[in-house]
């Protein structure tokens, strides 16, 4: 090998010519100006590059490293519980629960349409459900939403962060022993509080008390390392919160979300109340508006 790179000096060290003149003398113009868009190209060594740049093995090396943080990324992650959902225990009004396809269950597929073309133009991962006022209906679209877009052949993870009256176990008919509270704050493994519905195969990790201090757990940097670590498994992670005029733990979610879809019920807040909601929220984040409970008037023919 001693040969070897002794005959490469020598082959960088002698002066390479082309036409009577060497390449440093092609790097220069007559006026003593650089030729050409890199003025220091006249100084490029391929031999030294060559030696310098990653070989095979450290290539094959890295990815291997890659691929072993990206496995136990997802062993942290992976839901620990695999559930059938009870479709006649469920809540009556989540589409799941229905015979067969309705109205409903269409409104909320051109909803999942709208948000998968909306992600197909920017970056949208985490979408925050709210409302302004409590009775709106906001946890009913959050998993409403979820399963359509998992009829979409899409991943989701839906997260219950309406800390002060969590909903999500109880209308999915769910039990469950670790929830968001626990793997917040505590040395458990993220999967174990992540339960995943089939055959829908949406993931949902519920909270299964309210909390005294949800500013606390909101505000915990392990709150945000939760979502990083969940993030590459799914297309979508939905966070249902409180509603806006009760508290500011949407304001808080917001923070963390790319986008934010805002629930009201027909004829249930003034306008003032629903501008004081909008005031809490970035409004270039704001994705849309769902109108719940509205009354469909027959049409009338003339």
């Amino acid at each position: 090998m001693g040969r070897v790179y002794e005959s490469l000096n020598k082959a960088e060290a002698a002066p390479v010519t082309k036409g009577g003149l060497t390449l440093e003398e092609m790097g220069t113009a007559p006026d003593g100006r650089e030729d050409g868009a890199n003025p220091e190209g006249r100084d490029f060594r391929f031999v030294s590059y060559s030696l310098d740049a990653p070989s095979l093995t450290e290539i094959q090396r890295i990815k291997q490293e890659e691929d072993i943080q990206t496995e136990s990324r997802t062993l942290l992650t992976r839901p620990s519980r695999t559930v059938e959902l009870d479709r006649q225990r469920v809540d009556r009004r989540l589409t799941p629960s229905y015979e067969s396809p309705g109205r409903i269950a269409d409104e909320f597929n051109r909803a999942a349409i709208a948000l998968i073309s909306a992600a197909s133009e920017s970056r949208i991962r985490r979408v925050l459900g709210t409302a302004a006022d409590h009775g709106s209906g906001k946890t009913l679209t959050a998993i409403n939403l979820a399963f359509a877009l998992a009829r979409a052949r899409k991943q989701v993870l839906l997260i219950d962060t309406d800390l002060q009256r969590p909903s999500i176990l109880r209308m999915l008919a769910l039990e469950a022993d670790i929830g968001l509270s626990e793997i917040s704050n505590t040395d458990v493994r993220p999967g174990d509080g992540a339960i995943k519905i089939m055959p829908y195969g949406v993931t949902v990790i519920p909270m299964r008390a309210p909390v005294e201090n949800s500013a606390e757990l909101l505000g915990n940097p392990g709150f945000g390392s939760l979502l990083n670590a969940f993030e590459p498994d799914y297309d979508f992670i939905l966070l249902d919160s409180g509603p806006l005029l009760h508290s500011a733990d949407a304001s808080l979610l917001a923070r963390l979300a790319d986008r934010v879809i805002l629930v009201i019920a027909a004829g249930s807040i003034t306008s003032s109340q629903l501008g004081r909601a909008i005031g809490a929220l970035n409004k270039e984040q704001l994705l849309g508006v769902v109108l719940n409970r509205f009354e469909q008037r027959p049409e009338t023919i003339n």
